[in-house]
């Protein structure tokens, strides 16, 4: 929804008589209060691991989603469902992905499987490869 927005702005506008701004502030307060929130839940990320925080957020997200559709012509909750949607949201960052991608590579062992993969790529071919990690 965050990256489609510009294409409800037009229907969004004629149904509700709202401006674009009016429209535009709710992702914007999605975005910035993310923002906010990613340390947060960097943290618990780290605590209670990130498939877990990451299958809460994207149910949530999109039962936030689902309430949008109740939403009337009040520009107030507009917002405030956007604001509500902040949380999930930021559950459901790059970092949450990036987390839970990484937690499948064990101690040096990407790296030791990739370097094989490079070196006839590389432009020091034959050179041995020599792992950082």
């Amino acid at each position: 929804m965050t990256y489609s927005i510009g294409l409800f702005i037009e229907p969004l506008q004629q149904a509700f008589g709202w401006t674009r701004v009016q429209i535009m502030a709710g992702p914007s307060i999605t975005a910035f209060s993310s923002f906010l929130l990613a340390p947060i839940v960097g943290a618990q990320i780290d605590r209670y691991g990130a498939r877990r925080l990451a299958l809460c957020g994207a149910v949530a997200l999109s039962l936030i989603f689902a309430c949008m559709g109740l939403v009337g012509s009040s520009t107030w909750s507009w917002l405030f469902v956007w604001l509500l949607s902040a949380v999930p949201f930021a559950m459901i960052l790059p970092n949450m992905w990036t987390t839970a991608i990484s937690g499948f590579f064990h101690a040096g062992g990407a790296w030791r499987w990739a370097s094989p993969c490079r070196a006839p790529a590389s432009p020091h071919c034959c050179c041995r490869s020599i792992p950082i990690f």
